[in-house]
């Protein structure tokens, strides 16, 4: 029953998300050799941060099969609210948010953070809008919960914004500042765009279901040639950032790299787009997206 609830949440992709955020502080925070009383939060809060964002995008994922029952039973999905039952993810949905209500709470009444504290009650009814309604949408649905990923992982940045600005000021000269900011550039646009082209895969392998729930998915609403269109377009748009990037990367080894671990994957994508028909296509494609996105962002954590 354990491991049910553990699919239910998507344990791998809440579990990305936390390291994500967990790599963002390392990478973009901890090299300015701030101190951790200098800093707003602790190790020890950022961690509580980490596990509050993961308590949403946890409830994110429940909510959202609550919605889709039916739908994935049209389309041959195994959905685990069928196994669970709904009262029991009800209520494992709502323990997820109180879970979070617990550290978000507390987080803001230590570091004064009580406007920010909106951030997550806000969070869940983004969620939950999606869930409910932004699903059955033309690229809204798909842009609201790719920004949120991106959005996501700039909390660390967000909850140290002040001690970040003094000590880029005084450690860095404006070629090192610009490098920074083009590094967090590259990284939120890496996980926004390789989302956004996961959501709209995800959206063609669950069209016919979506269509006879009478969802109108981006899928459902253009055609399968129109959305490979913009599969192609945020492909090109990866590749175009990470082309740049490449051209003044920092060494000869740091361009080859970029050119191995973000550009040749897209043309193994690109081919599996252009020759998919088949459902199980799609799916083989959404799950090489996945990996590209997660592998994409640990190569970006260590050049």
């Amino acid at each position: 029953m354990v491991g049910s609830y553990l699919q239910l949440i998507r344990w791998p992709n809440v579990l990305m998300v936390g390291l994500t955020q967990l790599m963002c502080y390392f990478k973009f925070i901890y090299p300015l050799q701030i101190t951790e009383d200098t800093l707003c939060l602790s190790i020890m809060d950022q961690m509580l941060l980490i596990l509050c964002t993961m308590s949403i995008t946890a409830a994110g994922f429940v909510i959202n099969d609550l919605y889709d029952v039916e739908s994935d039973l049209l389309n041959n999905k195994r959905n685990l609210i069928s196994l669970i039952g709904k009262p029991n993810s009800r209520i494992f949905y709502f323990a997820l948010i109180f879970i979070g209500l617990i550290l978000s709470l507390y987080l803001a009444m230590k570091l004064d953070f009580h406007f920010s504290w909106l951030f997550y009650p806000l969070s869940h009814l983004i969620l939950w809008w999606y869930s409910r309604y932004g699903k059955c949408s033309i690229l809204i649905g798909n842009s609201l919960v790719s920004t949120f990923i991106g959005a996501s992982i700039l909390l660390p940045i967000y909850a140290n914004k002040d001690q970040l600005i003094s000590a880029l000021y005084l450690s860095m000269d404006q070629t090192e500042f610009l490098r920074w900011v083009q590094e967090l550039g590259l990284w939120c646009s890496f996980a926004v765009l390789s989302n956004f082209f996961r959501e709209i895969v995800k959206d063609i392998e669950d069209k016919d279901g979506d269509k006879a729930c009478n969802c109108v998915t981006t899928a459902v609403y253009f055609s399968i040639r129109i959305c490979k269109l913009i599969l192609i377009t945020v492909l090109l748009t990866i590749a175009f950032i990470a082309i740049v990037n490449a051209s003044i990367a920092a060494s000869t080894l740091q361009t080859v790299f970029y050119f191995v671990c973000i550009i040749l994957p897209i043309l193994g994508l690109g081919w599996l787009l252009l020759k998919a028909k088949e459902s199980k296509e799609w799916a083989q494609i959404s799950l090489y997206s996945k990996l590209y996105m997660a592998l994409g962002l640990c190569f970006l954590f260590f050049i």
